[in-house]
């Protein structure tokens, strides 16, 4: 890739934006589709300038059906004259009021008056924008929300977020993916939910990645689904629309479409318990291919208590390890399980003290790099429909996949070395 040409990832980084906050921009057209180099999307480095038009505009109030038209309008002057002269008075307005809020505060921090009788600060009403301006803002939002449904509506708060709530550091042939929203537990609201499902689309797409751990920023893993989320959708099943099919489409596509990058890509995941995992968070971390824990891990199986069934492929998972009366008991009866009990079900592989959690991640992370790509990406399709079919059907295709692993070269390699070295290789 060429030195002028940067990644997605790289975009995103020196923009200040999320991954997926760019592929929406791209989706409604504000930047050009990225060209195609090695089997990768890449930019121009002019990218910067229009995402700094873009953000800016924003920030004093530009629709983006203006930004559009100010986009497009570089080669006529007369038409972004115009975009301008509509725009600056309302841009004066949200100075002024700024100015006015500004010198308001700071009298009143300066104030030591006990009640606002005492006061002598002439305290004036801070003027909002005008009635009929605000109404039809207003009544422009509600147009466009109303015209799309509470799915694409979900969709698009995710993706039109630029606050960036999920961290990806990669590290050589392994990344950790953090879901970062600490002061909320990194509970699962669209952004984050939209945000994590393209950064793991695209650390799957890279076969340099071998691995990938899955964490949480702060003292928790994942409180779950978002409330307020929750309670704007059973909202929207009172109006028009399509009824619970749009729930039903948020879950499968946005919660368990991240369920299905995991199970069903060749990189191997490893979930990294810091804390708290609760409903579809634990979905998540059941579903990698392991799960390390810390001491302070609990499993909390959240979904009976805001009157919620199992998802996202927790009753597979769950009934596997624990047995139908195991999964029934743990979710019927809520008590959230220390990582130690966790271990014992077989519902984590490694309990470890929580300064050591990342390291003991690295180490498992090491442990999959050391092994032939090819033995994690047919092991792990291998293993996942073995627990649904019988005995006769499990070796027969274990009977068909091992002879492809003849035609390796670690293989063949391995074997030359061990016959090399003599009986005590094999020992």
């Amino acid at each position: 890739m060429d030195d002028a040409q940067w990644s997605i990832g790289e975009v995103a980084r020196r923009s200040g934006l999320t991954a997926s906050t760019l592929r929406y921009y791209e989706s409604i057209g504000l930047l050009p589709p990225p060209e195609r180099c090695a089997g990768r999307r890449v930019y121009e480095p002019g990218v910067l300038t229009t995402l700094g038009v873009i953000k800016a505009a924003r920030s004093v109030g530009f629709s983006l059906d203006e930004i559009r038209e100010l986009l497009d309008s570089g080669a006529s002057g007369k038409r972004l004259a115009a975009i301008a002269e509509r725009k600056l008075p309302e841009i004066d307005a949200g100075i002024a009021r700024a100015m006015e809020v500004r010198s308001w505060m700071g009298a009143a921090s300066r104030c030591r008056c006990r009640t606002l009788e005492e006061c002598g600060l002439s305290i004036k009403p801070v003027r909002l924008e005008g009635t009929s301006d605000r109404q039809n803002r207003l009544d422009r939002l509600q147009a466009e929300r109303s015209s799309m449904s509470l799915y694409e509506e979900l969709r698009n708060q995710g993706e039109a977020e630029e606050t960036a709530y999920v961290d990806v550091q990669r590290r050589g042939d392994s990344a950790v993916l953090t879901l970062s929203e600490p002061g909320r537990l990194n509970v699962l609201s669209a952004p984050l939910v939209v945000q994590t499902k393209a950064a793991i689309a695209e650390l799957v797409a890279d076969p340099a990645v071998r691995s990938v751990v899955l964490t949480g920023a702060g003292r928790g893993f994942c409180a779950g689904g978002d409330l307020e989320m929750m309670s704007r959708a059973e909202s929207a099943l009172a109006g028009d629309g399509e009824g619970s099919t749009e729930i039903w489409r948020w879950i499968r596509y946005e919660f368990g479409g991240v369920a299905r990058l995991i199970a069903r890509s060749d990189t191997a995941f490893i979930a990294a318990l810091n804390g708290p995992a609760a409903g579809v968070g634990l979905s998540w971390a059941l579903t990698c291919d392991i799960v390390v824990a810390s001491e302070r891990a609990l499993l909390v199986p959240a979904f009976g208590r805001v009157a919620l069934l199992p998802e996202v492929g927790s009753s597979w998972a769950l009934t596997r390890r624990l047995g139908y009366q195991g999964a029934f008991a743990f979710l019927a009866g809520g008590r959230p399980l220390p990582a130690s009990e966790a271990h014992e079900l077989g519902l984590v592989q490694e309990v470890v003290e929580h300064d050591d959690l990342m390291a003991a991640a690295d180490r498992w992370c090491e442990r999959l790099a050391a092994l032939p790509p090819h033995v994690v990406a047919m092991a792990k399709p291998l293993l996942r429909a073995a627990a649904d079919v019988s005995w006769d059907a499990a070796i027969a295709m274990e009977e068909f996949a091992e002879p492809n692993c003849f035609t390796t070269t670690s293989f063949q390699r391995t074997v030359r070395e061990m016959l090399e070295q003599g009986p005590s290789a094999r020992a």
